[in-house]
């Protein structure tokens, strides 16, 4: 096991691979009210991976393991969830965390 750029190699957070591919579906649907630019896209992932539970796996047995109806339905809510927030709060993503106040940011997360 190396840990390379602050990262472990070997294991990685399946639940970012889950809400991405969740996403790049919605997103294939070409809905005109709603707006997938990349800061967007980027807005909305972190959105859903801030309310749903990291799964790290080393395996593609782990991958299995976790990867079920079950969690995608899970998956897919909060990705929804995520879209209809960052419609109605488009590109939070220009104010940097910096100019965030601290109580700002637990607003925002416990939404």
């Amino acid at each position: 096991m190396t840990i390379n750029n602050n990262r472990v190699e070997g294991i990685y957070n399946l639940m970012e691979t889950l809400v991405w591919t969740e996403l790049e579906r919605i997103v294939q649907t070409e809905r005109d009210d709603v707006c997938f630019c990349s800061l967007c896209k980027l807005d909305i992932s972190a959105y859903a991976l801030n309310r749903l539970p990291a799964l790290y796996v080393s395996t593609q047995e782990g991958e299995t393991r976790f990867t079920n109806l079950e969690m995608d339905k899970r998956v897919t809510g909060k990705v929804v969830e995520a879209i209809k927030h960052i419609a109605e709060h488009p590109h939070r993503a220009n104010r940097t965390m910096t100019e965030y106040t601290v109580n700002e940011l637990f607003d925002y997360i416990d939404k």
